[in-house]
């Protein structure tokens, strides 16, 4: 591929999909990369099929996804090229309402209605208040906006990340980000991927300048944790990596067995072993 050659960078068509697009759009200018954005139209079950397929015939050079959504098995010919910095790994608290607030639907014996995306969050929530009523839904990019207009919930707790590139006319009251540590989104949260043919040396290459090494640590261990657990089911795991100014390793994972929660907290000053660490505390 000439460097003179304009890269089609591919997303899904959602507001939320294509803001991280932009983002990935300015680093590559940065770095000297004419590009272009092209909005995929696909719903995310059949994401990583359709966008092998337009990378394969030259429709986008590069595809911009979301790791947390990403399978273990990348199909043939495909690579992850690069990983960004993280994007907000938390989940955000959000009510309509002015008379609810986070700490106050804890304080009471409360029964309001509240919207999460995961049976092992709704379980820590219920440790903290039996009488909340929890609902647990799917609650991504595709689905997001349309969710947050409905009126049948108190409150709703979500990935942060999901934010970025909503209408902000949605968003009546406080956004309050809750701590990873005490609440750990599903692993991977947060964490851009780019991929692009293996064969696609150049632009491999260039995307080796705005990769983030650390960020590709930290979601080995959160991955690879899951993978060693045999959790397809990400609802019934929670995890949160982050590294310290002396580069050691610190981890928060939560495990759903049966309606219980398992709580491992770890630090490390490698990732060796770590993840079967965190295995071993969550399963003994």
């Amino acid at each position: 591929m000439e460097q003179s050659l304009i890269i089609k960078i591919g997303a899904r068509n959602t507001n939320n999909e294509l803001y991280y697009a932009k983002k990935v759009s300015e680093l590559l200018f940065d770095i000297a990369i004419e590009n272009e954005i092209v909005p995929i139209e696909s719903g995310l079950d059949n994401f990583e099929t359709v966008s092998s397929d337009l990378l394969s015939v030259g429709y986008v050079d590069l595809v911009v996804k979301k790791l947390v959504d990403q399978k273990f098995e990348l199909i043939n010919g495909v690579c992850n090229a690069a990983l960004l910095d993280r994007f907000q790994q938390n989940y955000c608290f959000y009510t309509k309402r002015k008379d609810i607030s986070f700490q106050g639907i804890f304080e009471q014996d409360s029964n309001h209605s509240i919207l999460v995306d995961s049976e092992v969050l709704k379980e820590s929530l219920l440790a903290l208040n039996r009488h909340l009523n929890i609902t647990v839904s799917t609650i991504n990019s595709s689905n997001f906006e349309q969710i947050f207009k409905q009126t049948d919930w108190d409150a709703i707790i979500f990935p942060n990340e999901l934010i970025n590139g909503i209408s902000a006319e949605l968003i009546e009251n406080e956004l309050i980000s809750l701590s990873p540590k005490e609440f750990p989104p599903a692993p991977a949260t947060g964490i851009i991927v780019l991929q692009t043919l293996e064969n696609n040396l150049f632009l491999r290459k260039k995307l080796v300048e705005i990769h983030q090494n650390k960020i590709g640590r930290i979601s080995n261990v959160e991955r690879k944790t899951q993978q060693l657990l045999s959790l397809d089911n990400r609802n019934q795991f929670a995890i949160h990596c982050e590294t310290d100014a002396a580069d050691n390793f610190h981890v928060w994972a939560n495990l759903l067995d049966n309606s219980d929660i398992k709580k491992c907290r770890i630090s490390s000053s490698t990732t060796f072993k770590l993840a079967e660490s965190i295995v071993n505390q969550l399963t003994k």
